[in-house]
C-alpha cells in the first residue's frame, strides 16, 4: 500500500478567528440592550401619556371647579349686595319713621296749646260778630274767623301726618269712593287734563273715609301742578296678596291689600326729589304756593291705615304714586257713628260747669254759653271743680271739661262726678288726645269729645244735646 503524500480532506470547517466571535457576542448584547431600552422608552412614553392624560383631566376638573366657585362667589356677592340694599332700605325707612315720629312729637306737643289759642281767637271773634255795633267791621272779623279756621286745618294736617289725629275707620269699597270723588277730581284737574279710571270692583278697605278722600284730592292736585300744559291722570286699583317676606321688607302685615296707583305724564322728579317727596314741609313749589304737607299728610294717612306708600318718577316723563291699603272683609262689624240732630234749648235755664286750665278758653266757652241762655260756673282745675261740686249749695246740669290739665285730667274728673252726681251730663274737650288708651276709655264711657278749635255755636248745640240722653260712643267735632 502506498503512502499518500497528503493527509485526507477534513470535513469540519476550519476554526473561526477569536476576534469575530467576540464581536458577534457584543452585537448581540447591544441588540438586547437596545431592545430593553426601546421597551423602557415605550413604557416611559406610555407612562408619560397616561400622566399627561391625568394632568389634562385634572386641569379640566380644576377649570370646572374654578368656574363653579366663581359662579358661587358671584351669586353670594349678589345676595350680599341685595341684603345690604335691603338693610339700607330698612335703615332708611327706620330713619324716616324716626324723623316722622320726632316731628309728630313736636306737632303733638304744640297742638294742644295752639288749638287753645285758636279757640280763643276764633271764639272771641265770632262772639264779636254778634254785636250790632261792630257791623262795619264784619268783613274784618270774617277774615279773622277764616284765618283761624285755616290755622285749625293746618294743625289737623300736622297731627294727621304725625298720626296723632283721631281717625274713624269705615268699611267701604275703594271703587265707590273714587267714583264719588270723580266730579271733584275732574274740576280740580281742569279741562286740560284727561282723567282715566281703571277700577277693580270687589276690594273693600277699612280706614278713615275722609283720609282716603284727602289722598285722592292731594294726588290730583299734585298731578295738575305737574302738567301745566295738560296731559292725563290715571287712577287704577287692583288687589294683591303680600307674602310674609315682602310684607316684612315693606314693614307691613302680610295678607290681602288694595293697590292704588295714581300716574301722570307731567314734569316728573329726579332721584333726590323722590327721596324727599314724603318729607313734611318739603316742596319744589315757589314760596307761598305750597305748605309741603300734601304728600307728607298722604303718607301719614296711609301708614296710619296700616299701608305702604312709594313713588316712581322720571324727570320729564311723569310720576306714579303707589299705595297698598289693607283689604277688609265686607262682613266686618264696626261701631257706627250716629248723627245727632241739634235740638232747641229748653226754656228753663241750665247750668254748665266749665273746667279748663287755660283762662282764655274758659272765658270763651263761658261767654258762648251765657249768650245762649246758660248759667255758667267756672273752675281752673279738676280739684277746684270737685270743691265746687261738693259744696252743699252747688247745682249744675252739665260738666264741660278739658281733657289735658295739670293734676287730675278731665276724664278722671268726669268719672268721679259720674259716681257722685249720676244725673250730671258729661262733655270733654281737647286740642288733641295723644293717648290711645285714654281715648278708648272716653269712647267706652260714652262721653262726647269736642275737638278744639270749635265754634261757639257748635259748643252750645252739643251742650243742648247732652241735656237729652244720646247714644254712648258718639264723637263730636270731626265731621262738623
Amino acid at each position: 500500500m502506498s503512502t499518500l503524500p497528503f493527509p485526507p480532506d477534513d470535513p469540519s470547517p476550519p476554526d473561526a478567528p477569536a476576534g469575530a466571535s467576540e464581536a458577534d457576542a457584543r452585537i448581540e448584547r447591544l441588540e438586547r440592550r437596545l431592545a430593553r431600552e426601546r421597551e423602557a422608552r415605550k413604557a416611559a412614553e406610555g407612562l408619560l401619556e397616561s400622566k399627561s392624560r391625568e394632568l389634562y383631566e385634572s386641569n379640566q376638573a380644576l377649570h370646572a371647579l374654578t368656574r363653579d366657585l366663581e359662579q358661587r362667589v358671584a351669586e353670594r356677592t349678589a345676595e350680599v349686595q341685595r341684603l345690604m340694599a335691603a338693610e339700607r332700605s330698612r335703615e332708611e325707612q327706620q330713619r324716616h319713621s324716626q324723623k316722622m315720629e320726632a316731628l309728630g312729637l313736636l306737632a303733638g306737643g304744640v297742638a294742644h296749646d295752639f288749638n287753645n289759642l285758636l279757640t280763643v281767637i276764633g271764639g272771641v271773634t265770632q262772639l264779636l260778630q254778634l254785636e250790632p255795633a261792630l257791623d262795619p267791621f264784619r268783613d274784618l272779623l270774617d277774615e279773622v274767623v277764616e284765618a283761624s279756621r285755616r290755622a285749625g286745618a293746618l294743625t289737623a294736617q300736622l297731627l294727621a301726618f304725625s298720626r296723632r289725629r283721631s281717625m274713624e275707620p269705615q268699611l267701604f269699597r275703594a271703587v265707590d269712593a273714587v267714583r264719588d270723588l270723580q266730579h271733584l277730581i275732574r274740576r280740580l284737574l281742569t279741562e286740560r287734563i284727561d282723567l282715566r279710571i281703571e277700577l277693580e270692583e270687589r276690594v273693600h278697605v277699612l280706614m278713615d273715609r275722609g283720609g282716603f278722600d284727602q289722598i285722592m284730592l292731594n294726588l290730583a292736585a299734585n298731578a295738575r301742578d305737574a302738567m301745566p300744559d295738560g296731559g292725563w291722570f290715571l287712577v287704577r286699583t287692583s288687589s294683591v296678596t303680600l307674602s310674609a317676606d315682602v310684607a316684612h321688607t315693606l314693614q307691613i302685615e302680610p295678607g290681602e291689600y288694595l293697590r292704588l296707583e295714581a300716574s301722570d305724564c307731567g314734569t316728573g322728579m329726579d332721584g333726590d326729589v323722590v327721596q324727599r317727596a314724603f318729607d313734611p314741609f318739603f316742596t319744589t313749589k315757589p314760596l307761598g304756593k305750597g305748605s309741603g304737607l300734601g304728600l307728607a299728610n298722604v303718607y301719614a294717612i296711609v301708614r296710619q291705615a296700616g299701608g305702604h306708600a312709594a313713588i316712581e318718577s322720571t324727570l320729564g316723563q311723569g310720576t306714579t304714586v303707589r299705595f297698598l291699603l289693607p283689604a277688609a272683609s265686607p262682613g266686618v262689624q264696626l261701631r257706627s257713628r250716629t248723627p245727632v240732630q241739634a235740638q232747641r234749648p229748653q226754656p228753663d235755664r241750665r247750668t254748665v260747669l266749665v273746667v279748663d286750665d287755660e283762662p282764655g278758653v274758659r272765658t270763651v266757652a263761658a261767654l258762648s254759653l251765657r249768650k245762649r241762655g246758660f248759667e255758667v260756673l267756672e273752675a281752673s282745675s279738676g280739684s277746684q271743680a270737685l270743691d265746687i261740686s261738693r259744696h252743699p249749695d252747688a247745682a249744675f246740669d252739665v260738666l264741660l271739661s278739658d281733657v289735658r290739665m295739670p293734676g287730675m285730667n278731665g276724664f278722671d274728673l268726669a268719672m268721679t262726678l259720674r259716681a257722685e252726681r249720676p244725673s250730671v251730663s258729661l262733655v270733654l274737650m281737647s286740642g288733641y288726645v295723644d293717648d290711645d288708651q285714654l281715648r278708648n276709655r272716653i269712647d267706652a264711657a260714652g262721653i262726647p269729645l269736642i275737638e278744639k278749635p270749635f265754634r261757639p255755636a257748635e259748643l252750645a248745640e252739643l251742650i243742648t244735646r247732652r241735656l237729652t240722653p244720646i247714644r254712648p260712643g258718639t264723637i263730636i267735632g270731626e265731621s262738623q
